[in-house]
């Protein structure tokens, strides 16, 4: 029986799928004794479905996962929100709401009969946090914010009567950005050494690229797990290419998907693009 759960920052709203395709709902906390009582009130063939919702969705699918010894775990399914979207406009849905959002979810629930949802390793875990700093800051963002810094303090140091407290002030933050950065990242390539030694040495074996892009491969994909064929890889990191053939008039194959994590593609880049110089 598909169980849809729809995750928002406070809330878990759930559908329960009844007779004569009629469903019923019922609300909990996003917290750990509104997980439990969520639990306690599924079906015993419950098959749970719920949106990908980062950090909001994060414990109550790792309880799921853990609710039982095999064979009597709870399976949960993670999807794209880009596909529940699109099946969503599909059946001309004109209601938004967060209990009508999980109807819709568990009818694509079980039409489409999602993969179970496969909990991350802890080690992959871990480096999703220490790609985090303070809790808010993403690692990308964080190295995005030293160039106009560095410009802004370069720019002042052309002030006729230059202020010596703002100058120390522009160095003190430079310098912790580029001190945690770099803590950061020596951790990330720390864990890939340690846990993933084997990928994390045939990797670089690609021209242009480093340990960097090797980390950030192993984080993205979970080890490079569940990809059989480079293909899929390509498709789930976003540099497939997007072909639009309609007609006489729309011939479009030019750009990529973009889905997936852009930090990662934006290294892919420029790993490809030091191995074009190379060439």
């Amino acid at each position: 029986m598909t169980t849809c759960i729809r995750i928002s920052k406070n809330t878990l709203v759930v559908a329960y799928p009844t007779t004569n395709e009629k469903y019923s709902n019922a609300k909990f906390a996003n917290n750990p004794r509104g997980i439990c009582e969520l639990i306690k009130s599924l079906p015993s063939n419950a098959h749970c479905v719920s949106e990908a919702a980062g950090s909001y969705g994060l414990v109550m699918v790792y309880c799921l996962t853990q609710s039982g010894m095999p064979p009597n775990q709870i399976p949960v399914s993670v999807v794209n929100p880009k596909e529940s979207t699109n099946f969503i406009k599909v059946l001309l849905s004109t209601v938004k709401a967060n209990e009508r959002d999980a109807v819709m979810l568990s009818i694509y629930g079980q039409r489409m009969t999602p993969k179970p949802y496969m909990m991350p390793d802890d080690k992959i875990m871990q480096y999703k946090q220490f790609r985090v700093l303070s809790g808010w800051v993403p690692l990308g963002q964080l190295k995005n914010q030293i160039s106009p810094l560095s410009n802004l303090e370069h720019a002042l140091s052309f002030h006729h009567k230059q202020e010596p407290i703002v100058k120390e002030i522009f160095q003190k933050i430079l310098t912790t950005l580029e001190e945690k950065i770099d803590k950061i990242e020596n951790e990330i390539t720390k864990i890939s050494t340690e846990e993933f030694d084997k990928i994390f040495k045939l990797i670089p074996t690609i021209e242009g690229i480093g340990a960097k892009t090797a980390s950030a491969i192993i984080m993205a994909t979970n080890g490079l797990g569940g990809f059989d064929s480079t293909k899929k890889f390509t498709k789930f990191i976003g540099t497939i290419p997007i072909i639009k053939d309609s007609g006489t008039s729309v011939k479009i194959n030019d750009s990529i998907s973009q889905s997936g994590d852009p930090e990662l593609r934006s290294l892919l880049y420029m790993a490809g693009s030091l191995r074009c110089r190379l060439l």
